[in-house]
């Protein structure tokens, strides 16, 4: 064999030489794996509402969205999804309401 080229197969081969057999166990299991999480989320249609703030605080933000699922048949199920944005001096009390804080500062 010319070390100089190598088909693939035969780098291949030289690769997995190496390789005890529970990781060549895992390697051929990955794909299989990939490709049933691939196929599983083709199924169910989505569409996502874009992200909005449904709650505001001195120090945190809530961001909310909900996910519309067909499970077909007409049927649909919402899913929402939230995270919560946490920061020092995020908003400011002015006008009976929560304002948005901007990070600059005026030099004197």
């Amino acid at each position: 064999m010319n070390l100089g080229i190598l088909s693939r197969r035969e780098a291949n081969l030289l690769i997995l030489r190496g390789l005890p057999r529970c990781t060549l166990a895992a390697v051929g299991i990955v794909p299989v794996l990939l490709l049933a999480l691939t196929a599983h989320s083709q199924t169910l249609p989505t569409r996502s509402e874009p992200w909005t703030v449904t709650e505001r605080g001195p120090h945190h933000r809530v961001h909310e969205r909900i996910e519309v699922l067909d499970l077909g048949g007409g049927r649909v199920e919402r899913i929402p999804h939230r995270y919560v944005e946490l920061a020092s001096g995020l908003h400011y009390w002015e006008d009976k309401q929560w304002k948005a804080s901007k990070a600059e500062f005026t030099l004197l």
